[in-house]
């Protein structure tokens, strides 16, 4: 019923096991609502800006005064000359002043945030914008539309202002040559449609919001629950390698001479002749690891920490040890000055709770008068540098030095119950299940 030092078990037990991955588990799940929780709302709150975008072709405008001189057309047609034309225009429409009137004309104090791009080389450009919804992206992508349409009206305005009065006097020396007072007129009429055509803005596509996922904040909870059940555990897992806690009650065999099991549960049971019967046997089972050969066994029961549980393995100790004869607990105490001593013939166990290392100033003698030293260390509670200092402190003893695991896990004890037939209980359970032919051999002994 012992595990020895020297051959550590290569694999952990079903209760480490059990307890590792309800671990990870219960990681996993915490870390899938917390991802889902910031995970949707993040991704709602990054979606909830839109943005529109139109696309507009720049046409380059006729030169009113070359018509009105004669000319057939005004510039070469040329595809560098509408480049750097177009070049101007998006030059113009990325500016400061045309963001700041745009700014101006959507009601705001500071500029508009635009995106101007020509697509290639062609006369198509890209006018978009992003905002708080839909409908204000699209105004203020129209609106710009209409600003820029404005401006292309007040250059046309501004070369007829200079024409039409040239006109007047054309028509007024020419009011006895009818050919030629007509040829004014149908010039007038040319220049004004060119004018008017000139301030319209070709839309290829109007001011358009994007579409977006139709629930951004479900795909930002989906991927935030998996980042969160992956990273959660992970962390948990890296804790772990990182705390110098004990994790397996392989960690021990190394420090001391033999590991008794079954691990003991510390959780508090429910006073029902089962878990009676139960406890029975795992103190039983403690106590048949600790037996000697000395007329009067004294056992030193000393704990890791205060919590690592040594009252309660002194409890099974002493209730195991009373149904084979008389026995007698002493609980070290700071004030405590003298431990009691037995007669060798009394065939009576002494059974002393030391408590921690530090705890009484009797624990030296305690350590020389023990023929059995058990210690006591939890698991994912107690650390290695604990379990040390308990070994330095007892190392003056010639009493083996055994371990007494102790656990007390983060679920209740109804949680974990399962019914199988007595025959097929384990000793590897929570330190109340052991076999239950050994259990008979104890009760009959």
């Amino acid at each position: 019923m012992t595990v020895p030092a020297s051959t550590p078990r290569a694999a952990p037990s079903p209760l480490e096991r059990r307890s590792w991955i309800a671990r990870l588990l219960a990681a996993a799940a915490v870390g899938i609502v917390v991802g889902a929780v910031i995970g949707g709302p993040a991704f709602a709150a990054l979606s909830a800006k839109t943005t529109a975008t139109a696309l507009i072709r720049i046409v380059q405008p006729s030169d009113l005064i070359a018509i009105a001189s004669g000319a057939t057309h005004t510039t070469p047609n040329t595809q560098d000359n509408l480049d750097r034309y177009v070049a101007g225009e998006v030059a113009y429409l990325s500016g400061d002043a045309f963001a700041q009137s745009v700014g101006e004309k959507t009601g705001k104090s500071k500029p508009a945030e635009l995106t101007v791009a020509q697509n290639g080389r062609s006369s198509v450009v890209s006018i978009s914008t992003t905002a708080s919804s839909s409908d204000v992206a699209i105004r203020t992508v129209q609106t710009a539309i209409d600003l820029y349409s404005q401006q292309l009206a007040a250059r046309a305005d501004q070369q007829l202002r200079s024409l039409l009065p040239r006109l007047s006097q054309w028509e007024q020396t020419s009011t006895g040559d009818g050919p030629r007072l007509e040829q004014i007129q149908r010039l007038r009429e040319s220049i004004v449609l060119l004018a008017d055509q000139s301030s319209v803005v070709p839309i290829v596509q109007p001011p358009t919001a994007d579409t977006n996922s139709q629930h951004p904040g479900l795909l930002g909870a989906v991927l935030g629950a998996f980042l969160g059940g992956s990273a959660l555990p992970l962390a948990v897992m890296a804790r772990r390698r990182r705390s110098g806690r004990l994790w397996s009650v392989t960690d021990l065999t190394g420090a001391v001479d033999n590991v008794l099991v079954p691990v003991v549960d510390l959780r508090e049971r429910p006073a029902r002749p089962s878990v009676h019967e139960q406890r029975a046997r795992l103190a039983r089972t403690l106590y048949a690891q600790c037996s000697s050969a000395e007329p009067t066994p004294t056992i030193l029961v000393i704990g890791a920490s205060p919590t690592s549980g040594a009252a309660t393995v002194s409890s099974l100790l002493e209730a195991a040890a009373a149904e084979t004869g008389s026995v007698r607990v002493v609980t070290l105490t700071p004030q405590q000055v003298t431990i009691p001593d037995l007669a060798e013939t009394s065939r009576q166990t002494l059974i002393i709770d030391a408590g921690v290392v530090g705890s009484s100033p009797l624990i030296p003698d305690a350590v020389g008068r023990a023929t059995t030293i058990v210690l006591v260390a939890r698991l994912e509670a107690d650390t290695m540098a604990q379990v040390l200092t308990v070994c330095a402190a007892t190392e003056s003893g010639n009493a083996p030095r055994l371990a007494a695991v102790t656990y007390q896990p983060w679920w209740p004890s109804w949680f974990a119950k399962r019914a199988k037939p007595a025959g097929r209980r384990r000793a590897g359970r929570a330190g109340t299940n052991v076999a239950q032919d050994s259990a008979d051999g104890h009760e009959h002994a």
